[in-house]
């Protein structure tokens, strides 16, 4: 019997990081429902590589299902973006669950059983959600879009580069966009996460050098901030041919090392008198602080809320907003300037006017 060589993970979710180890894991199960017969099993996770779940009944009859971001979506039993997987548990009945799982991706193992009910009350709200938060983020995209179609200012191009690169990057994140925009590309699937990741990096450093233009207050950091560019640019593009297991690695250090750099350029700019990079700043912290939230669920260090579940949503949706505000209030500064130079422009005319009338006269 393999039973004694398993151990009691401590954590509520089982997370190893990245390894390119396989682990299994065994969950006992106690049908005592009065009526319940078939439950489902979720795992929450939509980036892991190999799934095998092995269901053995109380009579000893085992059964096979498989799953992972490898295979094609129509493969999938049950068409979710998350990994679910059939339960049939008669009443007063006890089964073991053996799952191995593998992959490349941050290896988090967020299982849950679920009725069927349940499943569609949870499944129903979480859809509620994430269409609150894509439609506000598309509908700042779509606006700024028309912006720049109007006035031909590059910086909403660069605003509209960020978010979109973001939002694919959000959709990839949490299983969308395997399902609905390539179910049939798992192998782009896993290219995708780490060269959306890049390109949202890169694409937002770009807008925070058109929005605050360091090159003014802080010119080295400036020749930093395209360097870092260059960086990313060249690991968009190695990410289509090395190895993900490297990549990915690589596009977490730059994501974390990127937000954190762009939050202290904000903070330099904002001691600078750059009087957009207070909007800036706040934009990013609250980014930020969604993205720890997050995280820190994630590790099992803060329990699983609405809050923490959304973190990283609520986060980036104001995020979104307060960056589209900054670029609404630039236009009021660019106005208030362009009045000062009328004005002061006027103001020297009339006295080059009243000197040379002065100089006619006395002639």
């Amino acid at each position: 019997s393999v039973a004694p060589r398993f151990v009691r993970n401590p954590s509520a979710v089982p997370n190893f990081g990245f390894t390119g180890s396989a682990y299994w894991f065994r969950i006992r199960v106690n049908n005592t429902h009065a009526s319940e017969t078939r439950w489902l099993l979720e795992l929450q996770y939509p980036h892991l590589d190999y799934i095998d779940v092995y269901h053995v009944d109380d009579k000893g009859a085992v059964s096979l299902q498989r799953g992972g971001d490898l295979l094609p979506f129509h493969e999938r039993a049950i068409k979710q973006r998350t990994f679910m997987f059939d339960l049939p548990l008669p009443r007063n009945s006890q089964s073991e669950l053996y799952i191995r799982v593998r992959t490349e991706s941050s290896f988090q193992v967020p299982a849950v059983i679920w009725s069927p009910r349940a499943f569609l009350d949870k499944n129903h709200n979480e859809q509620y959600v994430l269409g609150i938060y894509y439609g506000i983020v598309l509908a700042m995209l779509v606006y700024n879009l028309l912006l720049y179609l109007a006035i031909r200012d590059t910086i909403y191009l660069h605003y509209v580069s960020y978010i979109s690169t973001f939002v694919l990057l959000q959709l990839t994140l949490n299983g969308l966009a395997f399902e609905y925009l390539w179910p049939a590309l798992p192998v782009w699937n896993g290219h995708a996460l780490v060269l959306l990741l890049l390109l949202a990096i890169l694409f937002a450093t770009q807008f925070t050098r058109a929005l605050l233009e360091p090159w003014r207050v802080l010119p080295r950091n400036d020749r930093a901030l395209r360097g870092f560019m260059l960086l990313m640019g060249v690991g968009a593009l190695a990410s289509l041919f090395v190895s993900y297991s490297i990549m990915i690695l690589f596009a977490t250090a730059a994501g974390l090392i990127g937000m954190v750099y762009l939050n202290l350029i904000g903070l330099a700019c904002w001691k600078k008198g750059v009087k957009l990079a207070g909007i800036y700043l706040a934009s990013w912290s609250i980014f930020l602080i969604g993205a720890a939230v997050y995280g820190l669920k994630a590790s099992g260090l803060l329990p699983s809320a609405f809050i923490t579940d959304y973190a990283i949503q609520a986060g980036s949706a104001l995020e979104v907003l307060l960056l589209s505000f900054a670029l609404a209030y630039r236009i009021k500064l660019l106005k208030q300037e362009n009045e000062r130079m009328q004005y002061e422009g006027t103001a020297n005319l009339e006295h080059n006017v009243t000197l040379r009338t002065e100089e006619l006269n006395a002639a």
